[in-house]
Formats: C-alpha cells, sequence, structure tokens
C-alpha cells in the first residue's frame, strides 16, 4: 500500500484493508475564413521549415547570438516594420502578401543587423525567379531595420530573432487629383473612423471627433468600456487630425478598398469640411493595394481622439468619465467595473472604485472583478479591489478567485488572498474559512499555502461542514492538471483533519464522497469509519454514486446490508434510482469497468 503522498492504481483500490455584430462593405466576399486559417498555419509550417536550414555565417562569438523574444524585439526596435511592395501576380491569390515573409536576423551588439535570411515562402508558392526576388527584397528591408543593442548583465550582445516582413502589393495610387477643401468653419468639421466586429474578437466601436474638439466615443463589443461617452481633446489635436486627412491626399481616394473575402473586420473612415464630406472603407485594402497612407491615418484618427483610452479601458477614459459627470455608483458602473477588470489597466480600477463603481458586479462568463484580477494575475489590480472591500462584498468571487489562480500556479496572487484572509479572519456569508475555500476549488497550490499559516484545521462553517468535507464532495470531470482532490484530502489528515467530524446532517467526509474513488481510499487509509451513518441511517456506500466508489468501499469491508432510516439497503436505492452500474458491483462484488 502506498503512503499519503502516493496515487493509487485501480489494483491497490482493492487492497487497502490495512488502510463580439459586423457588417462588412458589401461586395462579393467569397473566400471562407478557413482560408485564412490555412495561410497562417502554412507561414508557421514554413517558418519552422525555414529556421532549421539557416545557420548564421555573420562571426558572431563562439557561444553564437542570444535568442532574444517577440517583446524584446518589439521594445527595441527603432520605428515600423518595413514593408516590400511586389507586382501581384494573381489578383485571386493573396499570398504571400496575407502572411508576410519571415526573416531570420542577426544583429551585433550595437544593435546593427549583420544578416538576414528569408525563410521558404508560406503555401505553395513556386521556387523561381519571381519567389527569390521577392525574399531578396524582405532580406533587404530587414537588414535595414535598426535595434538598441540588445543588452545581458549590462553589456551589449550578439542577438537573434525572427522578424515578419510584410508584402503587399504595389500601391493603388489615385487616378484623379481631388483638392482638400480649405477649412473656413471649424464648427463645420466632422471626422470619423469605425471599425466593426468580425468572427472573432475584433473590437467594434465608433469615434467622433469635431471641430470644437469634442469626441464621442461609442463601444460596442470587445472593448474595455462600452456604451457612448464623451470627451474632449486640444484644438492643437484636431488641427493635426485635419492634417493628417490632407496628408492622405484623401479626398483622391477610392472610396472603398475590399477584399474578397469573409469575417473580416472593416474599417471606415470619413471626414466632413463645409459641407464637403468623404468617406473610405478598408476592408483588407492593403492585400489588394490599399495606399499605406489609409492605414496610418486609421491609425492617427485612434492615437489623436484618444480612442485606445476606452478600448483598453486606461484611467484617461474614467477622468473622461468624470467629466461628463457618469454616475459611477450604479448597476452600469458595476459592469463597468467588470469590464475593465476584464481588459483594462489596474489604474483605471483603481479610479473606477475610487469613483464609487461597487465591486460586486458580473459580467460575461458570470465573473466579479476580483475574479478577472485574479485570472489575469494582476496583483495591483487584486490589492485595489481587496482595500475597497471587495473581500467582504463579494465572498464568492474571492472562492472562485482562490480556485482561478491556484488552477493557474500563481503563487502571488494565491498569496495576496490567503494573507487577506489570514488578516481579516475571513469568512464568507456561510461561514467558510480560507482553508475551506480553498479544500472546495480542489487546487493543491492553494490549499498547501493556507496552510502554511497554521489555520484550524477542523474548523465548521454555519452547517457544521469542514475543509475535508468539502475537499471530498464531488468529482472534477473536466479538471484542471492543478486539482487533485484525493492529494488534498491527503494533506489536510496529514494536517490534523478529522476523518470522522460530522456536519449538521450527521454525515462525514467518506459519506460525502459519492463520485472519487481516490478520494474515497485517502479516506480509509486516515481512518474513515466505513460504516458511519448520517441522520438519516445512510452510510458512504448507500449514498455513492460512482460505481467506483461502491467498489472501493465494499474490497475495504463496507457492510452492504446496513439499512437507512427507510429501510433500504445500497442495492434497493441502486436499483430505485436505476444506477445500474453500482447495482452490477453491489450483485457480484467485481471491480467496475473503466468508464
Amino acid at each position: 500500500m502506498r503512503d499519503l503522498s502516493g496515487n493509487a492504481t485501480n489494483q491497490e483500490l482493492g487492497h487497502s484493508r490495512d488502510i463580439k455584430r459586423s457588417e462588412p462593405v458589401a461586395s462579393p466576399m467569397e473566400i471562407p475564413i478557413r482560408k485564412i486559417a490555412v495561410y497562417s498555419v502554412l507561414l508557421i509550417v514554413s517558418s519552422i521549415s525555414a529556421f532549421a536550414q539557416v545557420a548564421p555565417t555573420d562571426g558572431t562569438s563562439a557561444s553564437g547570438p542570444v535568442a532574444v523574444s517577440w517583446k524584446e524585439v518589439e521594445d527595441h526596435r527603432i520605428g515600423r516594420l518595413p514593408i516590400v511592395r511586389v507586382d501581384s501576380k494573381d489578383g485571386n491569390s493573396p499570398l504571400p502578401f496575407l502572411s508576410g515573409i519571415t526573416v531570420k536576423v542577426t544583429v551585433n551588439p550595437e544593435g546593427t543587423v549583420t544578416s538576414a535570411f528569408a525563410g521558404t515562402l508560406p503555401g505553395h508558392y513556386p521556387d523561381d525567379k519571381n519567389t527569390a526576388e521577392i525574399k531578396g527584397k524582405a532580406e533587404a528591408a530587414a537588414r535595414g531595420i535598426r535595434y538598441r543593442p540588445f543588452e545581458r548583465e549590462g553589456h551589449g550582445v550578439w542577438a537573434t530573432f525572427a522578424e515578419s516582413i510584410a508584402v503587399q502589393p504595389r500601391e493603388l495610387k489615385p487616378s484623379v487629383h481631388v483638392p482638400f477643401p480649405a477649412v473656413r468653419d471649424w464648427n463645420t468639421v466632422v471626422m470619423n473612423l469605425t471599425r466593426t466586429g468580425c468572427l472573432g474578437t475584433c473590437p467594434y466601436y465608433e469615434i467622433t471627433v469635431h471641430g470644437d474638439g469634442t469626441v464621442i466615443y461609442t463601444g460596442l463589443t470587445f472593448v474595455a468600456i462600452k456604451g457612448r461617452h464623451q470627451c474632449k481633446i486640444s484644438e492643437a489635436s484636431v488641427h493635426e487630425l485635419v492634417a493628417a486627412f490632407r496628408d492622405a491626399d484623401y479626398y483622391s481616394l477610392q472610396d472603398k478598398y475590399v477584399w474578397n473575402a469573409t469575417d473580416l473586420p472593416t474599417y471606415i473612415s470619413s471626414i466632413e469640411i463645409d459641407g464637403q464630406s468623404k468617406q473610405v472603407a478598408d476592408y483588407a485594402g492593403e492585400i489588394i493595394g490599399m495606399p499605406q497612407a489609409v492605414s496610418d491615418l486609421e491609425a492617427t484618427i485612434d492615437r489623436l481622439s484618444g480612442a485606445k483610452q476606452w478600448t483598453e479601458g486606461t484611467a484617461d477614459a474614467v477622468h473622461c468619465l468624470r467629466e461628463e459627470n457618469w454616475n459611477f455608483n450604479s448597476p452600469e458602473g458595476a459592469r463597468m467595473l467588470v469590464d475593465v477588470a476584464e481588459g483594462g489597466t489596474a489604474d483605471a480600477v483603481r479610479e473606477l472604485v475610487a469613483a464609487g463603481a461597487p465591486l460586486n458586479g458580473r459580467g460575461e462568463k458570470d465573473r466579479t472583478p476580483l475574479m478577472w484580477a485574479a485570472k489575469r494575475g494582476n496583483v495591483e489590480m487584486l490589492h485595489t479591489l481587496l482595500e475597497a472591500g471587495a473581500g467582504e462584498q463579494d465572498p464568492r468571487g474571492i472562492t472562485a478567485a482562490l480556485a482561478i489562480a491556484g488552477e493557474s500556479k500563481n503563487k502571488e496572487v494565491v498569496t495576496t488572498l490567503v494573507t487577506f484572509g489570514n488578516s481579516t479572519g475571513f469568512r464568507n456569508g456561510q461561514g467558510q474559512t480560507m482553508l475551506m475555500l480553498a479544500a472546495a476549488s480542489g487546487v493543491l497550490t492553494a490549499v498547501d499555502q493556507v496552510l502554511q499559516g497554521h489555520p484550524n484545521v477542523n474548523a465548521q462553517d454555519q452547517n457544521g461542514r469542514t475543509a475535508l468535507m468539502a475537499a471530498s464532495w464531488g468529482n472534477d470531470s473536466t479538471k484542471s492538471p492543478e486539482i487533485d482532490r484525493a492529494r488534498v484530502v491527503r494533506i489536510l489528515l496529514e494536517a490534523g483533519a478529522g476523518p470522522n467530524v460530522r456536519d449538521e446532517d450527521g454525515n462525514t467526509a467518506l459519506i460525502d464522497t459519492t463520485e472519487d474513488s481516490k478520494v474515497a481510499l485517502a479516506l480509509l487509509q486516515g481512518g474513515a469509519n466505513i460504516n458511519a451513518q448520517n441522520k438519516a441511517g445512510q452510510t458512504a456506500l448507500i449514498n455513492c454514486v460512482s460505481p467506483e466508489v461502491a467498489w472501493v468501499l465494499l474490497a475495504n469491508h463496507a457492510d452492504a446490508s446496513i439499512r437507512d432510516a427507510n429501510g433500504k439497503t445500497a442495492l434497493d436505492l441502486a436499483q430505485q434510482y436505476q444506477l445500474h452500474e453500482k447495482e452490477e458491483v453491489l450483485v457480484s462484488g467485481k471491480e467496475p469497468r473503466i468508464r
């Protein structure tokens, strides 16, 4: 027989007697989204193959260049990535325009690119002269990128990483120039950008900037802050934004740049000056040669209008809400706090809490702000919520947050929650302690962390239930690898949990073990009374549902003849409730087939 930390096999179980709605611009969009996924997969495969074939020959140190992460590359790159323009040999084939080309780059300690090797083009592009030319242009473009030196221990080092160089068709230049209108009355100026949803999680919102600096934002789906809100930008920003439209030669552009595809987002920009209006629709326009100026303009509208503060949920958005006298202490405020906790910043959460947003709102997946903070592993956000009283107002959130943090192995979050519980003597509305909540989650990491504070392992809630009972109940059929109820039961027993403590109905932890045979075995090995009866006369054998649990109990000499308060045996009730597999075990005494 194994000790309490071991995992029992089926054979051992029998021998333990020793104990987001979008409306794309109308067009014949015929290429399904599956094709886009195929292109992306092909790019990944081809990139891996290319990397396997390439070896730097640039005189790096004997130990070789340091491989750096994508994020570190983003932080060190100076300027934006270049774009390679080529002639499209087939207007119906977006490759490599959709995915670009992966180029392996080596950089010296000064941040200068010393070598660039392009991988194979994605898909089934022929290895011909045209392909070689595209790869050559991508490599030349990569060699022109500059980086701040990558450092290790304060010294610049050789570094290697992959860059994705965009490959796009040659730009569709305007055939006719339309003069940009002069602004005579700034009150007539209105600029707008709408980014619609898509099949996935594309942010869906609209931002409108008026000539007097008034900004109207409407967030719909997959944004941190939803609804219609108002803010203000400076006169200088308004003038800069109009200049950006002028620099793009906006009135000369086509009305739409639409690729034949489905389920992608549409970006619609527009401007009106003294009654002269113009709109440009961008539906994956870059793939068919839309001028880069359009994409740059869209990004500029986002930047100067402050769209990011709403879509990403920053503290600046909360300042705007204060200016419009928005009612934070409302159901809408509670939901906004949930949404910002899910996708926004810790600063924004702090500002919303300070403004009076309720702490116990619920959003998608029935999660509270506490749960989202734990899910994201954002300790700063968690501290803000707990210090504001979220633990007391949202005890269920504490329970779920502890389970979430334990499953993700985020010890810092678990420690934060446990420290809160220990410092406040936390008990929720049912009188459950932090140890009970951790045990109920079945997450070993969470239970182990709570036990380090030496709590009373036999404390009982309002119904007389203990942490051991909480751990024993249930079966996690879709569990995380971090959930292991049997091991949780074992460490609770080792910490002094009483296996025969009863709740107000006379149940013990073993009587509660209806589904998990490994939990039943652990309790028996820990000294549980196998034939204990609750106030209804039920034993663990009578109460269990799982045939595996029934077999473990029978193998350890459970008395199948005991009757409950209604005179029913375990077999009588199995037949009554049509628990056929359990009935078969009770009749035959044989180990059940593995389900």
